[in-house]
């Protein structure tokens, strides 16, 4: 009986790490890029499957991140955790699916003087 149930565990392991990555990248496609929901679950399953080394890396982050924020008191996973998981998988998003439009505008520095700071340019 109790090989039965680990089996049972497995398996369920197993279908709930693969629906996590198909639906990984659905709901921002549906956001970002107009997709209606069966679109964006076939892209996000497309995308996860061609990236599982980098998804299994931000499943083993998220799951270390989590644990330092239950060591912090439980006061860690709302103040750190969330945070720096959510916006890591905001990353993941924008290295898989980069925002063409925009050009190099995330990658340039600004010049020196464009905030008021160094070099003002009068």
């Amino acid at each position: 009986m109790s090989i039965g149930l680990m089996a049972l565990y497995l398996i369920l392991a197993v279908v709930s790490l693969v629906w996590w990555a198909v639906t990984y990248f659905a709901i921002p496609l549906v956001m970002e890029h107009d997709l209606g929901p069966v679109e964006a679950l076939k892209l996000s399953a497309q995308a996860a499957f061609a990236n599982l080394g980098g998804m299994v890396a931000v499943l083993l982050f998220g799951v270390l991140t989590a644990i330092v924020g239950l060591l912090l008191l439980c006061v860690g996973t709302i103040l750190v955790s969330w945070p720096v998981i959510l916006v890591a998988n905001a990353i993941v998003f924008w290295q898989v699916f980069p925002r063409l439009d925009r050009g190099d505008q995330y990658f340039t520095p600004p010049p020196p003087g464009t905030y008021g700071f160094g070099n003002p340019q009068y």
